[in-house]
């Protein structure tokens, strides 16, 4: 009997015994899973690091522009610690550029600057790239924008997160532009004839571009006098104005004259000398016929009308009287 006892105590005592080993293992495995460090590149790193300090820059070389204009981007990035707090790693991260569209908004040309790089606590201010862009808009556009922008994984606790930083950065662009225009007026019956020149030099600008020393030359007259158009009195040509000069010259003989008219200002938006402009304009004189002098023959930019119908009516009887003189005294 005792013996018999004694084999069932111990057998109790065994199954105890694995059951607690059991629990134990349950329990460790338990923990083992507490402990096992999150997946490779899944961290807070640096430890106890607490802020998202990527810092982007971008800048330019011009401040106000032309279509045509180079503007030189330049842009920088770094990821240091702050008053706040320990900046965290950034790792996988790309680093982008955009140009102006033609719009003048950031949707136009990307140019990749780093792609899916490091870039961990503690860097300084490093310059990713610069970038020319030559200014292309429509008319009318005044401001063209350019971007900066970053993409990366950042590290700042056992679940990383997206980190990203857009900068953008605007320039002014101007337009300027003028239109001449010119023509000549031709007076008299007999030489010497005046040809009355008049110029117009119109500010049609498709953005703000006011004027100054405004000018109007002529190869073959001279000198040239402003009439009107300065409606304010401010000696600046506003957009929409139109300036009006006039010239005056005496033809005594007979020929082709043609005028080579050039116009310009300054810009005053920017300092520089607007798109110049030009115009031609021709008068023609006849040559005389023995001695008589013939009708003007004037070239597109010269009416006849200023002659009037008296004066075209004298010029063409007295050819006639003095071509039928001629032929009475053949006869005689």
């Amino acid at each position: 009997m005792a013996s018999a006892s004694g084999h069932a105590r111990r057998q109790a005592y065994s199954t105890r015994v694995a059951q607690v080993c059991a629990w134990m293992l349950v329990a460790l495995a338990c923990l083992g899973t507490l402990l096992v460090p999150a997946p490779a590149g899944a961290d807070q790193n640096p430890p106890n690091c607490n802020q998202n300090n990527l810092a982007l820059d971008i800048g330019r070389d011009k401040l106000i522009v032309r279509n045509g204009d180079t503007i030189n981007y330049t842009i920088s990035a770094s990821n240091l610690d702050s008053p706040q707090g320990p900046a965290c790693n950034l790792t996988g991260t790309t680093f982008v550029f955009v140009a102006p569209a033609t719009d003048g908004t950031p949707n136009g040309a990307r140019t990749v600057l780093r792609s899916v790089v490091d870039f961990p606590a503690g860097t300084t201010r490093t310059v990713l790239g610069t970038v020319p862009y030559v200014v292309a808009v429509n008319p009318g556009v005044t401001d063209t924008v350019a971007e900066a922008a970053s993409t990366g994984t950042l590290h700042d606790a056992p679940v990383n997160h997206l980190a990203q930083v857009v900068k953008t950065l605007g320039s002014t662009v101007t337009q300027p532009h003028t239109t001449l225009s010119a023509s000549v007026t031709l007076t008299g019956t007999a030489p010497p004839y005046t040809a009355e020149y008049t110029y117009v030099e119109r500010n049609d600008s498709t953005t703000p571009a006011p004027m100054v020393s405004v000018t109007v030359t002529d190869d073959q007259c001279a000198p040239i006098t402003y009439v009107s158009g300065d409606r304010d009195n401010d000696h600046i040509l506003q957009p929409g104005e139109a300036w009006v000069f006039t010239c005056k010259k005496t033809i005594t003989k007979a020929g082709a004259f043609i005028s080579h008219v050039g116009a310009g200002g300054v810009d005053v938006a920017d300092g520089r000398a607007a798109p110049p402009e030009s115009a031609t304009v021709t008068t023609n004189i006849a040559s005389t016929v023995r001695g008589a002098f013939v009708l003007p023959v004037t070239g597109s930019s010269v009416p006849l009308a200023p002659l009037g119908a008296i004066g075209v009516v004298l010029i063409g009887a007295g050819f006639l009287v003095s071509r039928r003189g001629r032929l009475r005294s053949r006869r005689s």
